[in-house]
């Protein structure tokens, strides 16, 4: 018996199982892939969990039978791109309202306003050197993120295999790196497969302290366009129930276990009929772990500390000065504008008042613990910082 993850193997390997002889898009009936020639296979029974069914396999009937099961809670999400479909302008209008494209198009802009930005991607070329800089910076935003969410993820438990993996696939275009640069400093990547004129958005990472500049949107924006310029027909944006795949997409499909098996041997029969068991008892425990009853139990009984408490730059308070308030000069002291306490409060502060980061400056007020000043071209802004007191912050 052999068991594998079907998205894996097409992604990875762009290896498709004996068991498919050939897969189209469900959406619009094209052909993605094709044997060349007429499949054998010495195993009996096979199971591929993780099939996508935006694709519709033609299995080799031949040689197998199948049973097919959904695995629950994996619903997923993607964008059919209009064959016809020539800006990504084109899209927006389509898909979205006036009111609620306005939003993107406003944080993008403010983004790029705001700070150096520069999109590039890397497809087809990179050196060690350059991918190493980016995948370094892309598991700190992660760890950054996931620790503040109080959450983990299976891409930082499996880091090493992933940093080993994308290299070579994005050099031989299989794979490809999306960045947002502010400056030279990596802001936004995401991580791609490709398959055929398939772009999957496998892992996306931001920098959390510019978090009212909406990179996750941004991030779809570029990768949309870019999609359109070269004529892909599918953007998929996987599983998971997030609000911005909501909003960007135009189609959802599930996830499907498929299990192969040889008829002409009833212990093979036996072996898929347990699998299949396994699969319906798998769901029912998600439907218990997924109930509000069980959730509820689960922060109550498990929760850990917020990830918050180990952030201390997130506890802050705000006032916005006027010109006689401001604090004389004598009292401050510059301040490098990297400095990692401030980046939240200040880049929040850019958002708001729409100053390149060029014309603001920082300081420290010397007389005061724990408190800064932020000067732009028409604001002042006063930031302190809380001290934590008992588990509690004052």
């Amino acid at each position: 018996m052999k068991k594998g993850h079907f998205l894996n193997e097409l992604l990875e390997k762009h290896h498709i199982p004996s068991a498919y002889n050939a897969l189209w898009y469900d959406f619009n009936n094209t052909l993605v892939y094709k044997a060349e020639v007429t499949k054998t296979s010495h195993i009996s029974v096979q199971k591929w969990i993780a099939f996508p069914t935006f694709l519709r396999p033609d299995i080799n009937d031949a040689l197998f039978k199948t049973k097919k099961s959904v695995q629950k809670f994996q619903d997923s999400f993607g964008i059919i791109i209009p064959p016809n479909c020539t800006h990504i302008g084109e899209y927006l209008n389509e898909h979205f309202s006036k009111s609620s494209r306005s939003p993107i198009l406003k944080k993008m802009k403010r983004l790029e306003s705001c700070f150096n930005i520069r999109y590039r991607v890397y497809y087809g070329e990179i050196s060690m050197e350059t991918y190493t800089q980016i995948m370094d910076k892309t598991q700190t935003m992660l760890a950054r993120r996931f620790k503040q969410r109080n959450d983990n993820t299976f891409v930082l438990n499996q880091w090493n295999r992933y940093k080993t993996l994308f290299f070579p696939l994005i050099n031989e275009k299989k794979a490809s790196l999306f960045v947002i640069y502010n400056d030279d400093t990596p802001i936004q990547v995401s991580i791609n497969f490709h398959y055929q004129k398939t772009f999957f958005a496998y892992i996306p990472a931001y920098d959390i302290d510019y978090a009212a500049f909406g990179l996750g949107n941004t991030a779809v924006y570029k990768q949309l366009e870019w999609c359109i310029q070269n004529h892909y027909a599918y953007l998929d944006m996987g599983n998971g129930d997030y609000e911005y795949k909501k909003r960007w997409c135009n189609y959802q499909y599930q996830l499907e276990t498929h299990i192969h098996y040889k008829p002409n041997n009833v212990l093979n029969l036996l072996w898929a009929n347990k699998e299949l068991t396994r699969i319906k008892t798998t769901n029912i425990l998600k439907t218990l772990i997924h109930s509000t009853f069980y959730q509820k139990m689960k922060y109550q009984v498990l929760a850990k500390p917020s990830a918050n408490d180990e952030l201390p730059y997130e506890h802050y308070t705000i006032e916005n000065l006027t010109g006689t308030d401001a604090i004389n000069s004598d009292t401050l002291q510059p301040m490098d504008l990297n400095f990692q306490a401030l980046k939240k409060p200040l880049y929040d502060f850019l958002y708001n008042t729409k100053d390149h980061i060029n014309a603001v400056r920082v300081y420290k007020i010397v007389h005061e613990t724990d408190a800064y000043l932020i000067k732009g071209a028409t604001s002042i802004q006063k930031v302190v910082f809380n001290k934590k007191h008992n588990g509690s912050y004052a």
